[in-house]
């Protein structure tokens, strides 16, 4: 999920994965996440991506992104998914 022009986030991902996340708690946070459609040039155009794949059994995740930036409300929305 994401875009060259705007990135994204593992909300982004979860979202995929899992419709409901896209409006779990608000939704996601445009100051953490990115946003779609997004209207800068080059950006993705469709609608945000809920639920578009099945959920894997298995995830491994590896990412140069540092924890602390997340904000309390964002790690929570985040743990409150992964306890589903």
């Amino acid at each position: 999920t994401g875009d060259i022009v705007e990135g994204a986030e593992f909300d982004n991902w979860l979202d995929a994965v899992d419709g409901s996340f896209c409006t779990f708690e608000g939704g996601d946070d445009p100051e953490q996440d990115g946003i779609y459609p997004d209207p800068r040039p080059g950006g993705f155009k469709g609608p945000e991506s809920c639920g578009i794949i099945p959920p894997p059994n298995v995830v491994s995740v590896s990412y140069g992104q540092d924890e602390v930036s997340n904000t309390a409300a964002s790690a929570m929305r985040q743990c409150q998914e992964h306890a589903k």
